[in-house]
C-alpha cells in the first residue's frame, strides 16, 4: 500500500514539474510576443507622428475673402478708362 501511495505522489510531483515547465515556456512566449507588439506599436506611433508633422507643415489655411495675387493699391490713386473701338 505504501508503494502505491509513493508512486501516486511521485506521479503527481512529476506532473507538477511538467506543468510548471510548460507554464514557464508559455510565460516566456507571451513576454516575447508582448515585447514584439510594443516595438511594433512604437514604430507605428512614430510613423503616424511623422505623417502628422508632414501634413501640418504643408497645410496652409486658405483665406476665401482675398483674391489670388498681390493686393497692391494703385499708387496714383486714380484710374484711366480704356475704350475699345471697333475698326
Amino acid at each position: 500500500m505504501k508503494t502505491l501511495l509513493q508512486q501516486i505522489v511521485q506521479g503527481q510531483a512529476s506532473s507538477t514539474m511538467a506543468i510548471e515547465k510548460k507554464l514557464a515556456e508559455l510565460t516566456t512566449r507571451i513576454d516575447c510576443s508582448y515585447n514584439d507588439l510594443n516595438i511594433k506599436i512604437d514604430a507605428l506611433n512614430t510613423r503616424v507622428k511623422n505623417i502628422d508633422n508632414q501634413n501640418s507643415s504643408t497645410f496652409v489655411p486658405k483665406h476665401f475673402d482675398q483674391l489670388h495675387g498681390k493686393a497692391i493699391q494703385n499708387p496714383k490713386e486714380y484710374v484711366h478708362p480704356i475704350s475699345i473701338s471697333e475698326i
